[in-house]
Parts: structure tokens; C-alpha cells; sequence
């Protein structure tokens, strides 16, 4: 068995999404400690949109990386069903000991329509441990659409949708607020860099607390659960070895994690 050791200070960022793609990038590019870290976006040429055949073609480019970053979103997933087999099938043998990945999703598809139990999580975080043997799973509630939204999408070319999910405007003054605008905001791209992670640390509060609201109002008694879900450690499930994180609370600190426990191997 064949194993990539020599694996170079890199994150893999396998996503069609570019705001989510932008999002990762300047998290990391300005954490203190990651500053040497190389972060690959998938890439196209000029004036292009970055396809799926894009990333099934670069897929051996994962083999140096020692991160890689899966959009496991369930419209993105099965766009990229094909190349995210091939990455894990050439990674497997090597994941958890000299790479590692990571997930970000929105959790199951039929969350809503059951109540949105935190037990339907249940299943759905052992599909993902399969099939992609994942260090950590984030959930972001802002990806999270419903499902007319989601046909919507898929009647319009499966299009990514671009503004947040209806159900959560009531929460902001601004209408049609996009996904792009509330990531910018949160990480506070427009301040300058001196004074960027002391804002960033103070919006982080204003997103706790909001979350704190979505998470009573849709899922209710489970809401005391998943506020754990905001911390490190995450939100534990019975019997599921896979925990819960809600993006993008720790997320530079996991990835710091696991860059420095391969160094360790």
C-alpha cells in the first residue's frame, strides 16, 4: 500500500462555490499561525466558472495536501459525487494519520419536513464518516435551504443559490441580503487588517447570539444540545463518534489542530 507522506503545508478547498471558497480562504490567509499555509481554491481558466470536470481533473493534486476541505452540502454533493470518490479513494489509505478532512454541510435534507429532530443527524453524520472518514464535520445554518428553495435551484440549472435562506431574513433590516455580503460582514473583510480579528472576535458574539435564536425557534428542545455545537469540543450524539460544529465557531482553530497533529506523527 502506497503512502503519500511527504505532504506539504496545503488546504484543498473542493467546493463550486466561490463565497464559501473566499470565506475559508481569508479566515485562514489572516489567523494568526497558518500565515505559511498555502490554501488552493479550485481553480479554472480565465472568465470561467469552475466546473466539476475541473475538480475530478485536479483531483491527484490532493495527494500533497495535508487538509482537504469537502463542500458536502446536499446540492453540491451529488454534482461532485464523482470527484470526491476519486480524492477519498486516493486519500484514504492516509486520512487520519498524514492528512486529514474536513466537511462543511447543512445537515440532512429531510430535517424540516421531520420536525427538525437532532436525531435525524444521527444517519446522516454515519453516511459521512463512510464515505469521506472525516476529522470534523461543520454545519453552517445559513446554507441551509428550504426545500421549495432548493427546487427552485434545480429548476434553474442547479444554480447555487446566492441569497440566504428566506426563513432567516427576518432577522436582518436588509432585504435580499446575499450569502457573499453576510460571510463578508462576519469576518469582517472591510476593516483593515490591524484591527480585523479584534472585529471579527466581536461579530463572532453578534453571530452566537443569533444563532442562539435560529436554534430555539427550529429546533426547539433540542436547542440546548446544539448551542454546544458553537463550542470546540462540538455537539456529541449517542453512539456517532462524529460530533457536530456549527461554522464557523473554532473552525480556524480545528484546522490549526490538524495541521500541527500531522507534524506530530
Amino acid at each position: 500500500m502506497i503512502h503519500y507522506k511527504e505532504r506539504k503545508d496545503r488546504i484543498h478547498i473542493i467546493t463550486l462555490d466561490a463565497v464559501i471558497a473566499e470565506d475559508i480562504c481569508e479566515r485562514l490567509g489572516h489567523y494568526a499561525g497558518l500565515e505559511s499555509v498555502r490554501v488552493i481554491k479550485p481553480a479554472a481558466g480565465k472568465s470561467m466558472k469552475v466546473t466539476a470536470e475541473h475538480i475530478l481533473h485536479s483531483a491527484k493534486e490532493t495527494l500533497a495536501s495535508k487538509i482537504i476541505i469537502f463542500d458536502v452540502r446536499n446540492q453540491t454533493r451529488p454534482m461532485l459525487q464523482r470527484a470526491f470518490s476519486d480524492i477519498v479513494r486516493f486519500n484514504r489509505q492516509d486520512l487520519n494519520r498524514y492528512c486529514y478532512s474536513l466537511l462543511i454541510g447543512d445537515g440532512p435534507v429531510n430535517l424540516a419536513e421531520y420536525g427538525n429532530s437532532i436525531h435525524l443527524f444521527q444517519n446522516y453524520l454515519a453516511d459521512l464518516r463512510v464515505d469521506f472518514n472525516p476529522a470534523v464535520y461543520f454545519c453552517s445554518l445559513f446554507l441551509r435551504y428550504s426545500y421549495e428553495e432548493t427546487q427552485l435551484a434545480l429548476y434553474n440549472d442547479n444554480k447555487l443559490p446566492t441569497k440566504i435562506p428566506s426563513r432567516h431574513l427576518k432577522y436582518f433590516t436588509e432585504e435580499d441580503l446575499t450569502i457573499k455580503k453576510l460571510s463578508q460582514y462576519f469576518r469582517a473583510s472591510e476593516v483593515h487588517k490591524s484591527e480585523r480579528m479584534k472585529k471579527r472576535k466581536s461579530r463572532l458574539e453578534k453571530l452566537r447570539k443569533l444563532y442562539e435564536k435560529i436554534l430555539a425557534e427550529e429546533f426547539g428542545d433540542d436547542k440546548d444540545e446544539l448551542v454546544k455545537a458553537m463550542t470546540k469540543e462540538g455537539c456529541s450524539l449517542p453512539g456517532e463518534s462524529l460530533r457536530i460544529h456549527l461554522y464557523p465557531f473554532h473552525f480556524e482553530e480545528w484546522i490549526q489542530e490538524l495541521m500541527k497533529k500531522e507534524e506530530e506523527e
